[in-house]
């Protein structure tokens, strides 16, 4: 919202940054009242990345704001290029989450979080864009019914069109792959929605692509709504790509990688049950293992400690099943199994599929039992797959259980794609 200038502060002799209303619009209340939202907003904040407001005003009809003058490129612009490795990801991120804090603290929403809205600098990352603060009055005043300050109006028009990453005035209040659930459905925007963005902005960086995806608004807006962001990303050595289930369609389904200097842990976890307590469980299974990986090295060991966290918490006949693979530098993947289905391996040399199995009980079961882990040769061009045993209980429109068969027909399908 707005046009952006590059000008001189006679005055004081700097360059600063002029936002202004192109005079067509400036009779225009909803705009007019948006850009003195971010006036007061931007002026309540003073922080080392944030972008600093210095001062407002009117001429010939026309409202401006004047503002630090950033050099530097966009955080969007940046991700033209694809994902960021991950000491700049670290660095961002923790810029950009003191920023918020910051204006949380007191009690401003940016409520547009967006990589557009970030500029990288030398000096470090900056919030920008604050015009979408606590707006007031509903955007879309036109249609019927009772709207909160934050309601998404929209038509089927709007909604099959293209989808692209732009703030649509008197559609929606926000950005629209970056906007929380509950936004989207109407309720107001609070720090949790601006929390939410921020996440779809770290997976951006951490990935590459956007979190939700779709070929039109509507597919975006049900992405959103109903489906859980994909994991996808690059290193080096390896390609990683996997999705997991919301708990009410297949159990509970907990998909993860770990990235540290010295290599990956990649796991898989199907929490027996649903609802509270089956998220609960997942919940405490991924912090389990992070905080055993923050304190260890990759080793079999890992299910072990894990087992006896979990099982004190565990009701009558709940169990969770759990697979790892994990590298760190050697030819060999270390691998293991909790009750978990075989793990099928793509030798590429060989043009084969292999199943890779570890006789283990689920992971609660025994208040206290060892676990065996292999180690696996991995060459350039294999696939692994870890899957939960979820996963292969799913059936097709025919009926038809999926499978092992059907786990190694996907993934011979990938291989060949390759």
């Amino acid at each position: 919202m707005g046009e952006v200038y590059r000008a001189k502060d006679t005055r004081l002799d700097r360059t600063v940054a002029i936002k202004v209303l192109p005079a067509h619009l400036s009779s225009d209340p909803d705009l007019k009242q948006r850009l003195e939202l971010e006036a007061k907003a931007i002026s309540a904040l003073q922080h080392a990345n944030i972008c600093t407001l210095y001062d407002i005003g009117t001429q010939g009809g026309t409202e401006f704001l004047v503002m630090e003058y950033l050099e530097g490129q966009t955080l969007a612009e940046r991700l033209q290029k694809g994902s960021l490795p991950v000491e700049q990801v670290l660095k961002i991120a923790t810029e950009v989450a003191q920023a918020l804090e910051k204006a949380h603290q007191q009690g401003i929403i940016h409520r547009d979080l967006k990589p557009a809205n970030i500029m990288l600098t030398k000096a470090g990352a900056k919030l920008m864009d604050f015009g979408l603060a606590k707006p007031k009055l509903p955007i879309a005043s036109q249609a019927a019914g009772a709207f909160t300050p934050s309601t998404p109006t929209m038509n089927l028009a709007s909604l099959t069109s293209a989808a692209s990453p732009v703030t649509q005035k008197g559609l929606i209040v926000g950005t629209f792959q970056y906007m929380a659930p509950e936004v989207l459905q109407g309720a107001e925007a609070d720090a949790r929605s601006d929390l939410f963005g921020f996440g779809c902005v770290l997976y951006e960086m951490i990935t590459g692509h956007r979190a939700f995806e779709g070929k039109s608004q509507l597919s975006v807006f049900t992405a959103i709504l109903e489906k859980e962001p994909e994991l996808s990303f690059k290193t080096r050595e390896f390609e990683f790509f996997g999705a997991s289930f919301p708990s009410g369609a297949v159990g509970g389904d907990l998909v993860d990688v770990i990235q540290d200097n010295d290599g990956w842990f990649a796991y898989v976890a199907d929490v027996s049950g649903h609802g509270v307590p089956a998220g609960v469980l997942m919940s405490m299974t991924k912090s389990a293992v992070r905080m055993w990986l923050a304190s260890r090295a990759h080793d079999s060991a890992l299910l072990s400690d894990i087992n006896s966290v979990l099982k004190p918490l565990l009701t009558p006949n709940m169990f969770v099943t759990f697979a790892y693979a994990a590298w760190n530098g050697d030819p060999d993947l270390a691998f293991s199994s909790a009750g978990h289905v075989p793990l099928p391996h793509y030798r590429a040399s060989a043009g084969r599929i292999e199943q890779c199995s570890v006789s283990n009980l689920p992971l609660g079961i025994l208040p206290a039992q060892g676990f065996a882990s292999r180690r696996l040769h991995f060459d350039r061009g294999d696939i692994l797959a870890i899957v939960s045993d979820g996963f292969t209980e799913t059936f097709d429109s025919a009926d038809r259980e999926f499978g092992i068969a059907g786990i190694v027909e996907v993934l011979q399908s990938t291989a060949d794609r390759n």
